[in-house]
């Protein structure tokens, strides 16, 4: 089976040896995401509904980096969200 990295333009630099997204077969898998910039600073520090949309961008990004041969009409997506706060901490619904 090919394997085919994928890594957006202007995507942050990898803070361990990873790739951010894999093309295998006729699946992209996605690594763990976080809100860092092109140049690796925080995006919205104390604000998860934009850390969250930064998040979601560079998902999308991966996704369709991998997209014209991967994907069809039919996409699965599996997403495990990990948030790291003190348990006092009340987030606003966004």
């Amino acid at each position: 089976m090919s394997k085919q990295v994928i890594i957006p333009k202007g995507s942050a630099p990898p803070i361990a040896p990873y790739s951010p997204g894999i093309k295998a077969g006729n699946a992209v898998y996605v690594s763990g995401i976080v809100a860092l910039d092109g140049q690796g600073k925080i995006i919205g520090a104390g604000d998860v509904k934009a850390q969250t949309r930064a998040v979601l961008d560079a998902i999308k990004s991966i996704l369709e980096g991998g997209r014209r041969e991967a994907f069809g009409y039919h996409v699965d997506v599996a997403l495990r969200p990990y948030m790291s706060m003190p348990m006092s901490t009340s987030l606003p619904p966004f």
